[in-house]
């Protein structure tokens, strides 16, 4: 395994999800109060950027990007830039299929490069890595800490009927008859990813979203369509017959 710059960030994640963890915990005493727990949920997602700029300012030659113009303005080096989290309403309801995700970028002068890209997924203790021009992994971490890592491949379907997508049959889609739904979109493109799940229609989020989700499908050897709404991954047989 080595994906770009992932040692350096390795403990800042794991910091990130010592804290996700505790107040994933903590919700579950808060639950005759919703405006108890949106409120602790907002603080939660606003404790991690304090973690994350904290913790990447202390590691030399990175820096936390609070946006891409701030890449842009900065000068030579590695920048990381977070997501909001993906997923919220089911950390609201204790429900542990939530994340975010990390764009690793390298300026050099005028030239900016999306090196790798990481996702985690707090909760389930799994963070999934992806590096241009190198492929994409899945790292299990376990209880003793150690560290099992899984190379990400899309699936071989090739039959639509055999297939699991993440929305229900339609005109447009009439032969996708299974569908599975997480309530979060970044676990969707993990899913494709890692064969476990054969298609996904996403909504279009912003610029940096849709370079995520291109690095990590097409590391993982699937085939990306866009439109001016939508995002679909699969596999390349199932991409033949299928239009955005």
């Amino acid at each position: 395994m080595n994906v770009s710059y992932y040692e350096n960030i390795e403990k800042v994640i794991w910091k990130i999800t010592r804290n996700f963890v505790r107040d994933f915990e903590e919700i579950e005493y808060l639950r005759s109060n919703i405006t108890s727990i949106k409120n602790f949920v907002e603080r939660s997602k606003i404790r991690t950027n304090q973690i994350l700029e904290e913790e990447i300012s202390k590691i030399p030659a990175m820096r936390f990007a609070k946006n891409y113009k701030s890449i842009e303005e900065g000068s030579n080096g590695i920048y990381i830039l977070s997501s909001d989290l993906h997923g919220d309403l089911n950390f609201l309801k204790s429900i542990d299929i939530f994340g975010m995700y990390f764009l690793c970028y390298k300026k050099i002068e005028s030239t900016i490069t999306l090196e790798s890209c990481i996702i985690l997924f707090p909760i389930r203790k799994k963070i999934y890595l992806a590096q241009q021009g190198k492929g994409a992994w899945v790292q299990r971490i376990a209880d003793n800490h150690e560290i099992l890592s899984k190379r990400l491949r899309v699936s071989s379907t090739k039959d639509p009927q055999d297939s699991v997508s993440n929305f229900p049959a339609s005109r447009e889609f009439r032969k996708f008859a299974n569908f599975r739904e997480f309530g979060c979109m970044l676990y969707d493109v993990v899913q494709v990813a890692s064969g476990k799940m054969d298609i996904a229609l996403i909504e279009k989020q912003d610029s940096h979203f849709k370079e995520m989700v291109k690095i990590f499908i097409e590391e993982s050897g699937g085939t990306f369509k866009e439109n001016e709404i939508s995002l679909l991954i699969t596999n390349s047989s199932l991409a033949k017959d299928l239009a955005v």
